[in-house]
């Protein structure tokens, strides 16, 4: 005896799809190297860009003036996700898919020292999208046994473009090569650069080099978790 949420309906997916034949939809997760095959009614799907700016006021004048900080990964958002396998319970495909969200000590960051979620692939027909993380998923199990096993359940994810440490660290503008004896360092809660300056070279009045090494447009804003570029003595 199987139960299902909505009262009825067949445990065929591609019975319920309102716009044709389902496709199978393949997440590949590249850290551990294994395949998370679901179903999608290819119906929408959200693809979203941002870009960032920061309004800069003029004192004493009624307008001010934008000044861009820069783009936000790409972020794609995708429901209607089937998952079934023929009345086998999708409960290791459920804990799969949440392994995405789990940070995993054996990928380290080479510039925080901290660990991550893996990175995934999405392949759907012959597309094949960039690297990207995980950053919500939502499970609703809509036909399962008396016991509580689903047997079929429906996912939305939302995935995060994966940028490269190398693609994100800041680096010398005109080599694009670290200098020699260049440090990192990521700015913890209540952090200033004069701070960091007195620690690093014994002076708070050497923030202006972090602040140039960086290109920070406001230094005295600066964001927890940030990477910052120590150059050399």
């Amino acid at each position: 005896m199987l139960s299902n949420t909505s009262g009825g309906g067949s445990a065929n997916p591609s019975s319920n799809s309102s716009t044709g034949s389902l496709a199978k939809f393949r997440i590949y997760n590249k850290d551990k190297g294994y395949n998370i095959d679901l179903y999608f009614n290819p119906d929408t799907y959200v693809l979203g860009y941002q870009n960032d700016w920061k309004t800069v006021l003029s004192l004493g004048s009624n307008f001010s003036s934008l000044s861009f900080s820069g783009s936000q990964p790409a972020r794609l958002r995708i429901g209607q996700l089937i998952l079934f396998h023929e009345g086998e319970s999708v409960q290791p495909t459920i804990d799969k898919l949440h392994e995405l969200l789990l940070t995993s000590k054996g990928f380290i960051n080479p510039v925080t020292s901290q660990g991550r979620p893996p990175k995934c692939q999405i392949r759907w027909g012959q597309a094949t999208l960039p690297d990207l993380f995980v950053v919500s998923l939502t499970i609703t199990a809509t036909l399962f046994r008396p016991n509580g096993e689903p047997i079929r359940a429906d996912a939305s994810i939302e995935f995060i473009e994966a940028i490269s440490d190398e693609n994100s660290r800041a680096q010398n503008p005109t080599s694009h090569v670290p200098e020699p004896g260049t440090k990192h360092r990521v700015v913890q809660p209540y952090d200033t650069l004069a701070l960091i300056a007195a620690e690093e070279y014994g002076s708070p009045t050497q923030w202006r080099r972090i602040a140039d090494a960086n290109i920070l447009e406001d230094p005295f804003d600066l964001k927890p978790g940030l990477v910052l570029t120590i150059p050399p003595r």
